[in-house]
């Protein structure tokens, strides 16, 4: 069995607010962002190869660096779209044709863990298409589509036992969402993550429930608290 881990790396970066040049190289613990994802691929040896979309020259070169010191696995280079989505359907079209199963995965996701990664590839095995998710804690409230300002909102109150989280790796049979994104191509539909685009042909996805913290660096304040993070779980290891 052939499993592809895609590594999403070519983000912008806009909402760190200029403070940080590259979200998934700068360092966290002596480390770059980057090496936290790949290390816990490391440790899971059903990935077979590594296909790393980067966002310019500049990136790559220095994500190469990082990759010949952390791997052995087989590597291909796919330069980033516009959007997410483009950026995985070109990674997507460049993963070897004898492959099984891929694992799409953000980056500026640095604490995913091994555990997390088997109980997601059991998943897939056995339903094409999984995700990690947690569920969602917060009350939360959807906005009216009529609505053109905050002030006196039209709210809508929403089953908080309802809602997960999405997070990544998401994991689908390779030719299953291949396929999805091809048809979204074509069709020149729009969606945010790798479960919308099989949800949208009809396809269910199996959430795995992530028990250990798996937060997004989206923001400068995100990466004081993936810091702590890690030292609490080095302090448990």
């Amino acid at each position: 069995m052939n499993t592809a881990a895609i590594l999403l790396c070519g983000g912008s970066s806009k909402r760190m607010r200029g403070e940080v040049r590259d979200k998934v190289l700068v360092e966290l613990k002596e480390r770059p962002v980057f090496d936290y994802s790949v290390l816990a691929f490391e440790e899971f040896e059903d990935v077979t190869s590594y296909i790393v979309v980067y966002r310019d020259g500049v990136q790559r070169t220095e994500l190469a660096e990082r990759l010949q010191l952390l791997t052995q696995r087989r590597v291909l280079w796919v330069e980033g779209g516009e959007e997410r989505q483009e950026s995985v359907l070109n990674a997507l079209e460049a993963t070897p044709d004898d492959t099984d199963f891929v694992l799409i995965h953000d980056c500026a996701r640095p604490l995913v863990q091994l555990l997390a990664l088997q109980e997601l590839l059991d998943a897939v095995l056995k339903d094409k298409s999984a995700c990690l998710a947690h569920r969602v804690v917060d009350t939360i409230k959807q906005v009216s589509v009529n609505t053109t300002t905050l002030r006196q909102a039209d709210l809508a109150n929403l089953d908080r036992s309802r809602l997960w989280a999405m997070e990544t790796p998401q994991a689908f049979s390779y030719k299953l969402i291949l396929g999805c994104y091809r048809k979204l191509k074509e069709e020149s539909i729009q969606v945010t993550d790798d479960t919308a685009a099989v949800i949208h042909y009809g396809y269910r996805v199996t959430l795995v429930e992530n028990h250990f913290p798996n937060p997004k660096i989206t923001l400068p304040e995100d990466l004081g608290l993936a810091e702590l993070m890690l030292q609490q779980r080095d302090r448990k290891a």
